[in-house]
């Protein structure tokens, strides 16, 4: 694997993309689902220029750098602890790193191999399958190397087949960087919570736990810890329908509420804000029961995660993160007449690139095995 790559998890609603060297995040930046028409020469342009823009010189390459250029989102450090951005220098990158393809119908055959593997892959994530097939069917690998990451690359226990990649990512990358165990908080498209837990916790967990993870996923062809050694384990979850669903399923269902959907939508980016509990206008309104409901639900299982686990960080990553942080912490001021505590506000952390970690952790455990298998089509 080379030490430079972009990583691409494909959400719901929107792709997430970072640019990552030598095991540090150096970008994230969100953009559009992609169609067939726009596999051309534009996308390897814009990889370029990021490849350029975000190189990290070799004198830093102990710090860890993010940019939010081009992010409609505020990128936070890749270290949770640091309050600001660090900027970026550009360097332009060799002319044989650089010189990405055009639409692979177009690209040139006859390549060497040491010219191909300089160029920087894209590692792939995804739970949308029609994205999946069309970065199947439109990347052509001779022209631009990538991988189509599966759970059988996940080194976690106790996953189970239908399991969304970005939830065992979450967890994988939280759990290396800030240990097992660990509750995941995802606020995308639907708000997921997910347990992960130290693999030592699997016969306590089995007998503990109602919720019981599928047996057949022990025996499964397709469980990672059957490749690689695990580094956790998936004890479970639930899942609703995330913030922004909630509200648009308000604007589309209820015919006097269609103007709630356009109002969140154009104010999507001034949130989060505090909700007043007894509002007077149904925007407000909504405001109101949609936190305060997520608010409750939040606290309820981080509540039951650490009386299992009291010294377990809680991460909160996904688009909704600041929002779902704000409605917890509105609930515990409402419920507890209190705030946060130091010890509380120290375990439950809001990282967005929670996922982007658990796809260079999933890297660098594939790296490991001799000859790993690509599941999605040809090796690297």
């Amino acid at each position: 694997m080379p030490p430079v790559w972009f990583a691409l998890c494909i959400g719901n609603t929107r792709s997430h993309w970072a640019y990552i060297e030598h095991h540090h995040i150096c970008a994230m930046w969100e953009a559009p689902h992609l169609t067939p028409a726009e596999f051309d020469g534009k996308i390897w342009r814009d990889l370029q220029n990021r490849s350029q823009q975000y190189r990290r010189p070799s004198s830093s390459r102990h710090t860890p750098l993010l940019s939010a250029a081009d992010s409609p989102h505020v990128t936070h450090a890749a270290d949770p602890s640091q309050a600001t951005l660090i900027a970026t220098e550009v360097h332009p990158y060799p002319d044989e790193v650089s010189r990405l393809q055009p639409h692979p119908t177009s690209a040139p055959t006859g390549r060497s191999p040491e010219v191909v593997a300089s160029r920087p892959p894209i590692v792939i994530a995804s739970v949308v399958p029609s994205q999946t097939h069309l970065w199947q069917t439109w990347l052509d690998r001779t022209a631009y190397p990538h991988r189509i990451l599966s759970l059988a690359d996940i080194p976690l226990a106790g996953l189970y087949p239908t399991l969304g990649i970005d939830r065992a990512l979450a967890g994988l990358g939280v759990g290396q960087h800030l240990g097992f165990p660990c509750l995941t908080i995802d606020g995308g498209t639907a708000l997921t919570f997910t347990g992960f837990a130290n693999v030592e916790a699997r016969s306590s967990a089995r007998s503990n736990l109602a919720d019981r993870s599928d047996p057949s996923s022990s025996s499964n062809p397709s469980n990672p810890s059957e490749q690689t050694p695990a580094q956790g384990l998936l004890i479970g979850g639930a899942i609703l329908p995330g913030m922004g669903l909630q509200y648009r399923s308000l604007g589309q269902q209820t015919a006097q509420l269609s103007a709630v959907r356009s109002s969140f939508d154009r104010n999507a980016a001034l949130r989060p804000f505090p909700a007043t509990r007894w509002a007077r206008d149904t925007l407000g309104a909504i405001d109101s029961g949609i936190h305060r409901a997520i608010g409750a639900i939040a606290w309820d299982f981080i509540t039951d995660w650490q009386r299992r686990y009291p010294t377990a960080i809680v991460a909160i990553t996904g688009g909704d993160a600041l929002a779902i942080e704000v409605a917890i912490q509105e609930y515990v001021q409402d419920h507890h007449g209190r705030t946060l505590g130091e010890a509380e506000r120290t375990r439950i952390k809001v990282i967005p690139e929670a996922i982007i970690w658990g796809m260079i952790a999933a890297v660098d455990a594939i790296a490991l095995i001799p000859h790993s298998p690509d599941t999605s089509g040809d090796s690297w």
